[in-house]
Parts: structure tokens; C-alpha cells; sequence
């Protein structure tokens, strides 16, 4: 199909400086992405959560028009938003001919928005912060506070219950003026327009925008090499468990796509290595995840335990750090990778997302096939590499 192919895929800059992602799709839907490169690690020392705070507040309205989700609903799409560490996204799909009453509205909530109902919406978010408590949230806590100490990486993205009680209207309208501007926002569009019709639309809505602010900046402090933490919470009546993360380098896509084939193989049960931790009773169960954001990677295993025995965490680091995966079970996982892709590609909404997400993240430009092509590329070598760099990252682990 034309859509997957990188010919149909064009980016181009409006004379104010805000790129533009077009990828011209054969159906009579259009799906756009408006794309903050800022998130909750750009928020200031007791500020935490004026990120998320702020999505909140995005769809309760601008000084000229009604609570933004009225329109979509009423055009007969959907529309939704997340926040991350470091990106926020505005997602929706909605009827083609609607693409322009659609990029006015946010052209105008980008510069206009109406903040009332600040209130209520503080205390939606808290509600979320007491209904998204799990008895895992204190290890998760005490990892990135360790993984990235110096950094606003280290906080929840929902951010701390005393921050969000004393956030105030000033603090989040100032995340608002300082970020929500044409330095840190991008646009991916999915529609059966061409470039030429797409870029008229844009001239007379995000064209016109002139709200100027901040670069969003992404630091992290450095630490030597080998530094390995280990904290052991105590006196809390819950399961057994722990969280061991390894800090790894920013590099470019091909890199993640080593680290995600690397993590998954970790992952398969009864072929991983770590599946003798089960059998020999050490560990009950077990999950890797890999975290990527803009200023590295977050290697995670997770797992929990007898109460009566508590895992040899030497033997689980000796496992990862020195894994080297069979051929056959690298070959079965570059095509689980490549299917999964595949499927996440497969409506417009998804397509915007994920267009959205590796630009921000890799800064890679590309169709589909260009996508499947560096998933390709990858060799065993690559993913053989991954452990060694594990051994001289920063590992911390946190168990209860």
C-alpha cells in the first residue's frame, strides 16, 4: 500500500519554523499528532506534575471555542493525550475534511488556552495518583531516584502528592508559556491530501501561530562506570519483590532495536536464562521492560520471591550481564518484532503515534519499510554487544 512506503512520507517546515510530518494515507480519514517535545522532566524543584496538569487543562477549552473534545466528538472522531518524561501528545482521528477545523483548534489551544477549571482538574489528578498507587510504586521510587539521581528523570510523571496539592494556576500557566511554543512542537499528519493542500491548511492555522518561548533542555547527571546501589526496604507486609535496572547510553535506532530484541529474548519464559531462577525456586516470576527516553535507556528485570528465600541477586546480574543468545532464538524474535510493528502500524491514530514517537525519541524520518529495513539490519553482533555494555553501566537494585 501506498501508505508504507516512504515515497508517500514528506517533511517540511511552515515559515515560522514548526516541522511538519505529512504521510499521505488512501482512506477517507485523517489522524494527527501535535507533538511537545517537553514533559514532567522539564518541570522545576516542588513543581512536579505541571506536566500532566497541563494535558488535563488542554481539553477544557481556549478563550475562543468550547472544550476541545465537543468538536471531535461532534465530527464524529476521538481524540486523546499522554504525558511522558519527556514528551507530551496530542493524539485524534477524525473525518479528512474535518483536518482543518481540527488543526485550527489546536493551533488555538497552543496559544489561548482557558484555564478555568484548574481546581477541579487538580483533583481529578490526584484521585489518579491515589487510584494509580500499587504496592509496586515505592520500587519504583527508590530505582529512578538511584538511576538518575541530580535529574527531574527521578520523579513520577504524575508527580509527588504534596506538589500536586500546592501546585498553583501561576506555576502551570508558566510551564505553558515557557514550553508550549514553536521551539518544542512538531506536527505528524496521516490524510488523502497532498502536500500542497495539506501545507494551505497549515498556512492559515499552526502557520500562524507566534508563540514563542523555551527550548526544552534534557540533562542527566554522568556517573562513572561500575557504579553498581543496592537498597533493601524493610517493615512493609507485602509481596516479595525487586526491581533491577541498568542506566544505558543514548545512540541511534538501530541501537534500540538491539536492546528491544536483546530484552525480549530475556523475556521468553522457558528459553531465557532466567528461567532457571524459577526452576531452581529462586524466583516465582519474572519481566523484562526496556524504557527508552531521550537521554538513554532503563533495562529492567522484575520479579518476586518466596518470603522464605530470597533470590542470589549475584547469579540474576551474572545472567543478564553475560547472556549470549542462541541464533535460532534471535531469528524467532527479530520476527516477533517485525510482526508486532507491523500491526502497530495498521490504523491511521497508531500510525501518527508511533511516527511521532521515533522522530521525537531517534530523530528518524522514514516510512514503514525504512522502519522494517533497520530491524533487519540488525545482526547478532549488535545484540551480543548489549551485555557487555550492561557491565559497565550504572545498575541499581531495589528489593523488598
Amino acid at each position: 500500500m501506498l501508505w508504507k512506503n516512504s515515497k508517500s512520507l514528506e517533511k517540511f517546515k511552515l515559515k515560522n519554523g514548526i516541522e511538519v510530518i505529512h504521510l499521505k494515507y488512501p482512506e477517507m480519514v485523517s489522524a494527527l499528532a501535535v507533538v511537545y517535545n517537553v514533559g514532567s522532566s522539564n518541570e522545576g524543584i516542588g513543581k512536579t506534575g505541571s506536566a500532566h496538569l497541563l494535558e488535563h487543562l488542554m481539553f477544557n477549552g481556549t478563550k475562543n471555542f468550547a472544550p476541545f473534545s465537543l468538536y471531535i466528538d461532534s465530527f464524529g472522531g476521538s481524540d486523546n493525550a499522554f504525558t511522558d518524561k519527556d514528551i507530551t501528545v496530542y493524539h485524534s482521528v477524525f473525518p479528512a475534511e474535518k483536518l482543518g477545523d481540527v488543526l485550527r483548534l489546536e493551533a488555538d489551544r497552543m496559544e489561548n488556552l482557558d484555564f478555568s477549571g484548574f481546581d477541579v482538574e487538580k483533583e481529578v489528578i490526584l484521585n489518579e495518583y491515589f487510584m494509580g498507587e500499587d504496592e509496586d510504586e515505592e520500587l519504583w521510587t527508590e530505582t529512578f531516584a538511584h538511576l538518575m539521581p541530580e535529574s527531574s528523570y527521578s520523579h513520577p510523571v504524575i508527580g509527588w502528592e504534596w506538589d500536586i496539592r500546592n501546585l498553583k494556576l501561576g506555576d502551570v500557566r508558566e510551564f505553558y508559556e515557557r514550553f508550549y511554543s514553536i521551539e518544542n512542537v512538531f506536527l505528524v499528519i496521516l490524510s488523502p491530501f497532498e502536500t500542497r493542500e495539506i501545507y494551505k491548511i497549515l498556512d492559515e492555522t499552526f502557520g500562524r501561530v507566534e508563540k514563542r518561548g523555551e527550548k526544552a533542555d534534557f540533562r542527566i547527571t554522568e556517573l562513572n562506570q561500575n557504579h553498581n546501589v543496592e537498597v533493601f526496604l524493610r517493615g512493609r507486609n507485602l509481596p516479595k519483590r525487586f526491581i533491577i535496572s541498568w542506566r544505558l547510553p543514548r545512540k541511534d535506532l538501530r541501537f534500540n532495536v538491539s536492546l528491544n530484541i536483546f530484552s525480549r529474548i530475556l523475556d521468553l519464559d522457558r528459553t531465557s536464562p532466567l528461567w532457571s531462577l524459577v526452576e531452581d525456586g529462586e524466583v516465582e516470576e519474572y519481566a523484562v521492560r526496556l524504557y527508552e527516553y531521550k537521554v538513554g535507556n532503563v533495562l529492567c528485570v522484575i520479579g518476586e520471591y518466596d518470603a522464605e528465600r530470597s533470590p542470589n541477586f549475584e547469579r540474576i546480574y551474572k545472567i543478564v550481564e553475560n547472556f549470549e543468545a542462541k541464533e535460532e532464538v534471535f531469528l524467532r524474535v527479530k520476527k516477533m518484532l517485525k510482526s508486532e510493528i507491523l500491526n502497530s502500524f495498521d490504523e491511521a491514530e497508531n500510525l501518527a503515534i508511533n511516527y511521532a514517537l521515533n522522530y521525537s525519541l531517534f530523530n528518524f524520518f522514514g516510512g514503514l519499510e525504512d522502519l522494517v529495513r533497520v530491524v533487519d539490519e540488525v545482526e547478532m553482533g549488535d545484540v551480543l554487544e548489549v551485555p557487555k555494555i550492561l557491565g559497565n553501566s550504572l545498575r541499581v537494585l531495589v528489593s523488598r
